[in-house]
């Protein structure tokens, strides 16, 4: 029995029946880390004396029928900027070595009530700002897919030490689609909550002040059981004795939810950026499973996506890049950021005739970014926030007007893409985007793989499309996800359709079987 194989649910069975003990459980995944961690580098900080310790004391109080919690025992991993006490929070940032965190973040503090055992911490991508996991302090991380994709960003370490196996389930954040993007592209499922739905005290980003789009930090694991378990372990009203910004609301389990009257909206394309033939494949496939279950399933145009996706950039551009010129002080920047940096310092006259020439040489949607990703006075800003206000109550009566319940769509236009080429593809984010700036909960399904029949796109207008059909080009194989999302708080009725999409597609032929296993090595889940 490979425990580095099973799922959190079935890893707190097991415990439960006595056939596997914790720290049976916790060594396991240390093994698999010592073994693997290396080609990957998912994990940049692992913690193996302690969690052997703290395994020890779990089964010394499993053994006199005393449970610390939900989550008993059970091994997780950390992103590298959520605060764990004596280690340092440095975004990538060499200059923030040093500088060890003096207490725990509110969820890793919860997490442990839980019962939760810390295994180590996972990489990111420098200052949380991209779709790779890659920074000069640790260096880049390694799709388990395929050592030449990325595994997505800024979460990537975390979910690339879930889909291989290194733990059963992970902690991470999102402003932008760092754990949903990354969840596609390991194969495993993510969710980012609902703003507030728990507390961010704790959780270091490089944008400190910037409300118009907040960050949040949610669970990413190998099943949609995994991820009720974690929100249900600690749940909202948990967090609010920590934080009063965390409503005192609780999380029903959305097994015993009735999917029956449901009205799901789906679209494989919003108009904005074209996904590949194999996403929107995906898309179509989990609607039409959706529907064969007995939900009702419609076609839906999402209003404004041109609009939200540059007032997203609009909104975090509004500084001109200073407050992230003052987190990195002069230290070594990746490649992936510099193109994002310069962007934002261009001085006036300038960006208007770079705008110009984009403008003249077809490439539209650069040319609109170039010029919305400027320096603003404070007036604009509350202009950018009445703008969202409107676009939010603007979707919500479109949803209304619509009656749909959910939303079911894609959550990245490409399958996983090449190291490096997320510099010039910011654009790229914007369908996990958008559900940041509106502030709805989203979660991805795998669904999928990428068959050799499907094509790079011909289109190629544009520098994004090129980028794009680069990172199509030999892709058969790569896991492909889609994105649910519902209205605000309701992140039970989203977790009751992500379950129902992946009963019905996990047995079939073309699901992404995680943990990934090296060509040679046996995998229980794949006989």
């Amino acid at each position: 029995m490979d425990l580095t194989e099973r799922t959190l649910v079935e890893l707190l069975r097991l415990q439960k029946a006595g056939e596997a003990s914790s720290e049976e459980i916790v060594r396991a995944h240390l093994e698999r880390i010592e073994a693997v961690n290396p080609k990957h580098n998912a994990l940049v900080h692992v913690f193996a004396d302690k969690a052997i310790a703290a395994s020890r004391i779990a089964d010394d109080m499993r053994s006199k029928d005393k449970w610390l919690g939900p989550l008993h025992g059970l091994p997780v991993t950390i992103k590298e900027s959520i605060s764990t006490r004596g280690t340092d929070v440095t975004l990538g940032v060499k200059s923030h070595l040093g500088a060890p965190a003096e207490d725990d973040a509110v969820v890793v503090k919860l997490l442990a009530r839980a019962g939760a055992i810390v295994l180590g911490k996972g990489n990111i991508s420098q200052l949380l700002l991209f779709q790779e996991a890659d920074n000069p302090i640790w260096g880049r991380t390694n799709n388990p897919w395929h050592e030449d994709r990325v595994p997505g960003g800024s979460s990537g370490g975390d979910a690339a030490a879930v889909a291989a196996g290194l733990t059963p389930f992970a902690i991470g954040t999102d402003i932008g689609g760092s754990i949903r993007v990354p969840a596609a592209f390991t194969g495993i499922f993510g969710l980012k909550p609902t703003v507030d739905r728990w507390s961010m005290s704790g959780c270091v980003g490089s944008m400190p002040g910037q409300e118009i789009v907040r960050a949040q930090c949610g669970p990413m694991a190998r099943s949609t059981a995994d991820l009720a378990l974690v929100m249900r372990a600690i749940d909202s009203y948990l967090h609010t004795p920590y934080d009063a910004r965390v409503p005192p609301i609780s999380t029903a389990d959305p097994k015993r939810m009735d999917l029956t009257n449901l009205r799901v909206g789906v679209y494989e394309d919003d108009g904005f950026f074209t996904p590949h033939t194999s996403v929107q494949r995906a898309v179509r496939k989990a609607a039409t499973l959706l529907k064969a279950r007995g939900v009702e399933v419609v076609p839906f145009a999402p209003p404004a996506p041109v609009e939200i996706v540059y007032a997203y950039f609009a909104a975090l551009a509004s500084d001109g890049g200073r407050t992230v010129d003052k987190f990195l002080r002069g230290d070594p920047v990746v490649k992936q950021l510099k193109k994002l940096r310069t962007l934002a310092k261009v001085p006036g006259v300038v960006r208007e005739t770079l705008a110009a020439f984009f403008a003249s040489s077809g490439e539209l949607r650069l040319e609109r970014l170039l010029r919305v990703g400027r320096e603003k006075r404070v007036s604009e800003v509350w202009e950018i926030v009445a703008q969202r206000n409107r676009l939010r109550e603007e979707v919500l009566l479109n949803w209304s007007a619509a009656g749909i319940d959910a939303v079911i769509c894609p959550i990245h236009p490409t399958p996983p893409m090449r190291h490096g080429q997320t510099e010039e593809f910011s654009l790229g984010g914007a369908y996990a985007m958008r559900y940041n700036f509106l502030d709805f909960p989203a979660g991805v399904v795998p669904v999928t793989r990428v068959r050799k029949d499907e094509l790079p796109r011909t289109d190629l207008t544009d520098r994004l499309d090129r980028v794009a059909a680069h990172a199509e080009a030999d892709a058969a194989g790569l896991p492909l996800g889609v994105q649910v999302v519902t209205r605000p708080f309701q992140e039970t009725l989203l977790m009751a359709v992500m379950g129902a999409i992946e009963a019905a597609v996990r047995p079939t032929e073309d699901f992404p079987v995680t943990p990934v296993r090296a060509a040679g090595e046996t995998s229980s889940a794949a006989r």
